[in-house]
């Protein structure tokens, strides 16, 4: 509000020494500028209709009048010419860039394409690598029970323990362990040794053709083909 000197009166307008105005940009940021300079945005219509605008002392967030008109925003004003006020919410940044061009959706593409091609694959060869551990395994125990018939005279139907063929003297220094984590059975001296894995992941003994070609690709250093 201001004086006219002619008449002793107030009348309204833009005295310069308005409070401080805050006004939500286009990206959604808070602007502070002086009462001054939110005079001229005002009228030159830099301040579009809806914008939340914030006056230093008040309460309330409020918005521009919808129809553009221009509002009283003076120190001494208790309303806006506006139909109605609104409590402030933060529009979201909008953005124009389609979602499959966004960076970082992009790189999370990627990241699953490359995981769906690996992953399998690298499971794949980590149980192969495990059946033939385990096959190895019960290759050592199979020659280390007719080993052990053989010092001890026994028949082929005799049974040893693991305690006849795993020590730190006896056939095997160490308890061969299946990598999948099977439970091996000894069995009878002409027997197969068994692994519990052996229906469920293929950990049996292969034929002799298999099993040769897999220990001599182990001895050339290669890994065997499955």
């Amino acid at each position: 509000m201001e004086y006219s000197e002619e008449d002793g009166v107030q009348s309204e307008g833009n005295t310069g020494e308005s409070a401080q105005w805050t006004y939500i940009d286009e990206s959604g940021q808070n602007v502070t500028v002086s009462g001054e300079d939110f005079d001229e945005m005002l009228n030159s219509g830099l301040l579009p209709p809806g914008t939340q605008v914030y006056r230093e002392g008040d309460e309330e967030w409020q918005t521009l009048p919808l129809d553009g008109g221009e509002a009283d925003h003076s120190e001494s004003s208790d309303e806006w010419a506006s139909p109605a006020k609104t409590i402030y919410s933060r529009p979201a940044p909008e953005s124009d860039t389609p979602l499959w061009k966004n960076p970082a959706v992009i790189v999370v593409l990627v990241v699953v394409v490359i995981a769906a091609a690996v992953i399998p694959s690298q499971l794949k060869k980590r149980t192969e690598g495990h059946r033939i551990q385990c096959f190895l395994n019960l290759s050592q125990f199979d020659e280390s029970k007719q080993q052990w018939a053989l010092d001890s005279r026994k028949a082929g139907d005799a049974v040893p323990g693991m305690n006849d063929i795993v020590g730190p003297s006896l056939y095997l220094k160490g308890m061969p362990k299946c990598p999948a984590g099977g439970v091996y059975t000894l069995g009878a001296v002409l027997e197969p040794t068994r692994c519990s894995l052996g229906d469920s992941h293929n950990h049996v003994r292969p034929s002799p053709e298999e099993e040769r070609r897999i220990i001599d690709a182990i001895n050339r250093g290669e890994t065997p083909a499955h």
